[in-house]
């Protein structure tokens, strides 16, 4: 009985470190965040993750083509990465979870932990978690951002002016499939020395 017993402990042992160790391998894969492409350019640091669907690449290529003129076009600037941002944003598919929130490299740094905030509560509250790799839930995908406005004034940010000549802009979205999630959204940036930021949203 002995013998016997002590055989059953060992293979529960065994069994629980076998376990175990697969259990933390595989949480450690299915959990590795997707690799970023970084976007290089002197004075900027903009990134796309390796899920970026084909349309935010396509901007990325934009994005490159803009700041690498000798002299950058601000307004087309400020397009491109609107176009960026609200893509980034509401193209769920990609996401594995509600605080994946890659949009936010978009935004003024005083801001994002009040966009963060937002965006897991009401955008990306009911993506379900997808360590696995395995979800099956139907979450939007944009296939395009069209500038439909563009103005310039002041804007301030705690009572303060903290651009005189702030980008105030519009824009309509298109998805691959209607799931009923917004098709207008507006984004105001202002200049952070050579970086163009987000710093309000409406929609």
């Amino acid at each position: 009985m002995v013998l016997i017993f002590k055989g059953v402990i060992l293979i529960i042992l065994v069994g629980y470190k076998v376990c175990t160790k697969y259990m933390f391998n595989n949480n450690d894969e299915e959990i590795k965040a997707p690799e970023k492409q970084v976007i290089e350019l002197d004075n900027y640091d903009y990134y796309l993750h390796g899920n970026a669907t084909n349309y935010e690449q396509t901007l990325g290529d934009e994005l490159k083509n803009v700041l690498s003129s000798e002299v950058v076009n601000e307004e087309e600037y400020a397009k491109v990465v609107t176009k960026m941002f609200i893509s980034d944003l509401f193209t769920l598919s990609n996401k594995n979870s509600s605080s994946d929130i890659t949009s936010s490299q978009y935004v003024y740094d005083d801001y994002q932990e009040t966009y963060i905030t937002m965006v897991k509560d009401t955008i990306y509250s009911n993506i379900e978690v997808n360590l696995d790799g395995k979800r099956n839930q139907s979450l939007p995908v944009v296939k395009n951002v069209e500038i439909t406005g563009v103005t310039n004034d002041k804007f301030l940010y705690n009572g303060n002016v903290l651009d005189s000549n702030a980008y105030y802009i519009s824009a309509s979205i298109e998805y691959e499939v209607d799931l009923g999630y917004p098709t207008t959204y507006n984004v105001v940036l202002f200049k952070n020395d050579d970086l163009l930021q987000v710093v309000k949203t409406e929609g």
